[in-house]
């Protein structure tokens, strides 16, 4: 049995055929609704071997709800049963009653009063600061080595692209990941604009390389759903769990966890029937009409609400949760990086400048002299 799709009423006997005024939960609930509305009675069958149902590798023969259902000891299975292609092969399954997918599970970290500007509390004040600086400092760093450049102007009465404002514009967009159609085109300042974006990508990029660490480890595996939730519990740990069973823990006592992000991976819970014999597959149809009767009533959803929310142990907290910011010392070394690209980039220009400074006075120098040593000058006009 798995909470809160089936449970047994308090100071009751675990038995295989226990009565089924003994059991409550979400799938107990479906059962009663989908009966009452076919006017037929039912028994609640316990599976002996506690298992949802796969191909046992010992004897080649299915185990758990599927395989009772298989050898007939069992005629339908109502249960977090998920459709697959390889139990699809055997058994029929009805209209889904239940969608769902994989998500992460991590545990809540402390609490703060979430203020007007909570959207920034994933770094400290001191980063967000130093990144603006930075984001105004390259602006202009780029802005006067397109000026000492000689490359960065084609000609003399076109303006430069990187102007103040086109290279401001150019640093928030680099940060953004926005498209820009502002190319540089010396080195140097090809160099300070690279070192930008890497800077940019470190930043943008810092909790995702945690994370990719962390899903690596081998030791991130565990045997059992309940060894995982202990284990979030316990430690820095991320648990990929099915979405509905992450939910239902989250409202849970002791309360300490909490679904990261969305879903991904599309799944479904169905009500398996035996493929063999055709009364049942009469049966599975009209099990699937009473399912859509319930979606379209909107009594799916109100089941759901009431099993996992109103019935729920964790109240609403008003202080949300906030993970613990990134210092200044954490990320000093992209900062390094940055000014080392700022440094070789005005040395690059620098020199190119100096470079195309001393070749125009040697220029000036040449012509000076060819125009003082021409025989061929016209004479100035005289009486």
């Amino acid at each position: 049995m798995s909470k809160p799709f089936m449970m047994l009423g308090n100071n009751v006997p675990l038995t295989v055929t226990s009565r089924r005024q003994n059991f409550a939960g979400y799938c107990k609930e479906l059962a009663d609704r989908i009966f009452n509305h076919l006017n037929l009675n039912y028994e609640i069958h316990l599976v002996k071997d506690g298992l949802y149902g796969a191909i046992d590798p010992a004897t080649n023969t299915w185990n758990g709800m599927v395989g009772e259902v298989l050898r007939g000891e069992a005629d339908i299975i109502i249960a977090p049963l998920t459709m697959t292609i390889s139990r699809a092969k055997y058994i029929d399954f009805t209209e889904p009653f239940m969608n769902f997918g994989l998500s992460l599970m991590l545990r809540k970290p402390g609490k703060t009063k979430p203020g007007m500007f909570s959207f920034l509390s994933p770094l400290t004040n001191s980063v967000w600061l130093c990144t603006a600086a930075a984001t105004v400092v390259v602006a202009l760093a780029l802005t006067l080595i397109a000026h000492i450049s000689p490359k960065e102007r084609t000609r003399p009465d076109v303006p430069l692209d990187l102007s103040l404002g086109n290279s401001l514009w150019f640093s928030f967009a680099s940060f953004v990941h926005e498209g820009i159609d502002i190319f540089p085109i010396s080195a140097s300042t090809r160099v300070f604009a690279f070192v930008w974006r890497y800077f940019c990508l470190v930043i943008m990029a810092y909790y995702t390389a945690n994370l990719a660490a962390a899903l690596s480890d081998p030791s991130a595996f565990v045997p059992t759903m309940q060894a995982g939730f202990d284990r979030v519990r316990s430690s820095p740990y991320a648990f990929v769990v099915e979405s509905k069973m992450n939910e239902f823990i989250n409202h849970r006592q002791p309360c300490d966890t909490m679904m990261v992000g969305g879903t991904f991976g599309s799944k479904a819970y169905s009500i398996g029937v035996s493929s063999k014999r055709a009364d049942m597959r009469i049966f599975k149809e009209h099990i699937t009409d009473a399912i859509l009767r319930l979606r379209e009533e909107q009594i799916l959803a109100k089941m759901y609400k009431e099993w996992w929310i109103e019935k729920g142990e964790c109240h609403a907290a008003k202080d949300g949760p906030t993970c613990e910011p990134l210092a200044l010392v954490n990320l000093s070394g992209v900062f390094y990086i940055l000014i080392a690209g700022l440094v070789l980039a005005i040395l690059i220009g620098v020199s190119m400048f100096m470079w195309r400074l001393k070749r125009y006075k040697r220029l000036q120098r040449s012509y000076r002299r060819l125009a003082v040593g021409n025989p061929l000058r016209p004479q100035a006009e005289g009486n």
